[in-house]
């Protein structure tokens, strides 16, 4: 086999994902969210362990006509994508 940069990132995703899904997630922080410098979308929840995103709370991408940050407003992930708001 040719090592390439190709099958490390390749490698590198399965191993990540190997790690995410056995992870407990036993300490997460809330980090802001902003993809273009000065637009801001709310923040996420990851992971200190796998760095997976494992929430979200105030604007999201599918909620594109809003611009309001409703601090109350937490949406948690589940390994399936789905979401479903909670709120404190």
């Amino acid at each position: 086999m040719e090592l390439t940069a190709k099958y490390l990132r390749e490698k590198f995703e399965r191993d990540l994902k190997e790690l995410q899904d056995a992870c407990d997630h036993p300490s997460s922080t809330w980090m802001i969210n902003g993809m273009i410098p000065g637009h801001y979308f709310g923040e996420v929840l990851v992971c200190d362990m796998c760095e997976k995103v494992i929430g979200n709370r105030g604007h999201t991408y599918s909620d594109s006509t809003s611009n309001e940050f409703d601090p109350n407003e937490y949406t948690i992930l589940n390994n399936s994508s789905e979401q479903k708001v909670i709120e404190e």
